[in-house]
C-alpha cells in the first residue's frame, strides 16, 4: 500500500529529528512526544514516519540506535516540504519496485525449474531431471538463471523473466543486461529467454512463451556513442513460443 502524504510528511519531519551521528530510538521518541511540530503529527504520527524511513533504507535501526545513512542527510536538507514528501514518495515506491521484482523473479525461476524437471521426469529421464539447477543462486556471472539438459549433448540455458500483472499481457516487460543478451548471442541455440507472469492477487504463476536471443534485437537500444548495459525492454507476447524449449 502507497503511504499517503500525511505518513510521508511525518517521514519527512522525523529526518530533521535525526542527528548526523545518530540517535538511542528511545531519544528520539522522547523527542516525538517534546518536540513542537505545530500539532500536525502526533507521535504515533511520527513512529510510522520513523518506521516508513527504515522500510525505505534512509535510517537503519541498529542495536537499539537510529543511524542514518548519507541519502537521509541529503533528503532532510531538502528545504521544501511538498518536494521532500515527493523525493520520499518515490524513493519507497523504487524499493517497493525493486522488492517486488526480487520476489517476482526467484519465485519465476523456481517455477521454470520446476516445469523443465517435470518434462523430463515425464520423458522418464529422471537423471537429467536430477541435474536442473537454478545457477542465478551461484553467480550472475552466467548470464541465465536455469540450466536444463537436453536428450541430447547440449544444455539448455534459460534466462528467466517474470511480470507481475493483473491480467493476460499482450506486452512484456522486464530488465536485460548486456552481459545475459551477449551470452544469448554468444549460445544461439542454447540460450532462451523464458517469460512467466505472476498474478498480483494469488501469486500463481504462468508461462508465457520464450525466444531466442536474436528475437530480441529488434526491441534492445542501439550503441550510438556509448554503449548500453542494462535496458528496459518491452516485447510483444506475439513473438514467443509458447512453452519453453523442448528436452528434444
Amino acid at each position: 500500500m502507497e503511504p499517503t502524504r500525511h505518513q510521508l510528511a511525518a517521514a519527512v519531519q522525523v529526518a530533521r529529528f535525526i542527528d548526523a551521528g545518530g540517535n538511542h530510538q528511545s531519544d528520539a521518541r522522547d523527542s516525538y512526544r517534546f518536540t513542537a511540530t505545530d500539532q500536525a503529527f502526533s507521535p504515533d504520527s511520527l513512529r510510522a514516519g520513523e518506521g516508513l524511513l527504515i522500510a525505505a533504507g534512509l535510517l537503519r535501526l541498529v542495536d537499539g540506535r537510529l543511524i542514518p545513512t548519507p541519502a537521509l542527510a541529503n533528503f532532510a536538507a531538502i528545504g521544501d516540504g511538498d518536494e521532500a514528501a515527493n523525493a520520499l514518495a518515490g524513493v519507497v515506491a523504487e524499493r517497493a519496485d525493486a522488492v517486488d521484482r526480487a520476489e517476482a523473479g526467484a519465485a519465476g525461476e523456481e517455477f521454470v525449474l520446476a516445469c523443465v524437471r517435470r518434462d523430463l521426469e515425464t520423458l522418464h529421464r529422471s537423471d537429467l531431471a536430477a541435474r536442473c539447477e537454478r545457477v542465478s543462486l551461484v553467480s550472475d556471472f552466467f548470464g541465465y538463471d536455469v540450466a536444463a539438459p537436453t536428450l541430447g549433448p547440449s544444455v539448455r540455458r534459460l534466462e528467466v523473466k517474470t511480470q507481475t500483472t493483473d491480467l493476460s499481457p499482450t506486452t512484456m516487460r522486464f530488465y536485460l543486461t548486456r552481459h545475459e543478451y551477449d551470452i544469448g548471442r554468444a549460445n544461439p541455440s542454447e540460450w532462451a529467454l523464458v517469460a512467466c507472469t505472476r498474478s498480483r492477487e494469488s501469486g500463481s504463476l504462468a508461462l508465457l512463451g520464450w525466444c531466442r536471443a536474436s528475437t530480441l534485437a529488434t526491441y534492445l537500444p542501439v550503441d550510438q556513442g556509448g554503449k548500453w548495459t542494462e535496458a528496459l525492454v518491452t516485447v510483444p507476447v506475439s513473438v514467443l513460443t509458447k512453452g519453453f524449449p523442448a528436452a528434444i
